[in-house]
């Protein structure tokens, strides 16, 4: 059974370093794991939808369980 989860979380936008063919050094780049991925109904191999806009990210989850290996 899945639980609603209405918590906000706070992360910070971390560098990924990149090859050097792309010009760039480093790329933003976000890190998502944690219980409450789980609790929100998300699961190890889950296909996620992002929706990008100017300064926002949704994603939404289009599997219906995933491999369930968590």
């Amino acid at each position: 059974m899945v639980r609603k989860v209405n918590n906000m979380r706070l992360i910070k936008v971390g560098a990924k370093a990149h090859p050097r063919d792309r010009g760039d050094k480093y790329l933003p780049w976000l890190n998502l794991s944690g219980v409450w991925l789980a609790q929100a109904g998300f699961a190890i191999g889950d296909q996620l939808e992002i929706t990008v806009s100017d300064g926002y990210l949704e994603i939404k989850n289009l599997s219906t369980n995933g491999d369930q290996r968590a």
